[in-house]
């Protein structure tokens, strides 16, 4: 069975080679920023350009993965996403593009970090807390603590208050700050 680091290494390895910009975030963010956990997908935004994606799709099936052109093309036009499945583990990527204002200024403020010893392209701890805190699930919850319990003393206070209010979670965020603030 393919290991989680396997996927995100192959992954990495594809995009960084033909020059596709991408940042990973979800789970390979928080796993990075804040407490690790138990995830069966690996999420990333890419910028794809169109006579790219026969070659993404192809190197990705040579690997024993499952991700037709089509369905590809169909979550682009859609302005969704699309699942990458591995044939040798029951892990996933889930892809998607650039579609909203946060999708653009995150891309825009990605960073790039030493992960499995590979260079790879990460959501910035700042953009993951306010997208946590947009999704708002308990799981959410706790994923934002986390980078803000283990990224404090490196945070940047004034994006987050600014853009906590633009993205509409300056609530939220006032309440995690205040619990966080109590450990």
């Amino acid at each position: 069975m393919r290991k989680f680091e396997e996927i995100i290494e192959l992954t990495a390895d594809f995009l960084n080679l033909e020059k596709i910009p991408y940042m990973f975030v979800g789970a390979i963010a928080i796993g990075y920023y804040g407490i690790p956990r138990t995830t069966q997908d690996i999420d990333v935004v890419i910028v794809i350009p169109q006579d790219k994606i026969q070659k993404f799709a192809e190197y990705f099936k040579s690997k024993d993965f499952f991700c037709p052109a089509e369905d590809i093309i169909a979550a682009f036009n859609e302005k969704s996403h699309f699942g990458v499945f591995d044939d040798q583990s029951p892990f996933r990527i889930d892809v998607k593009g650039i579609y909203n204002e946060f999708d653009q200024q995150s891309f825009l403020r990605r960073t790039q970090v030493e992960f499995f010893n590979r260079k790879i392209w990460l959501c910035t701890p700042e953009d993951s807390i306010i997208s946590k805190l947009a999704y708002g699930s308990p799981k959410d919850i706790l994923d934002a603590k986390g980078i803000l319990l283990r990224q404090k003393e490196k945070l940047d206070y004034n994006y987050l208050t600014k853009h906590s209010k633009v993205y509409k979670v300056n609530e939220s965020y006032k309440k995690v700050i205040k619990e966080v603030s109590k450990i």
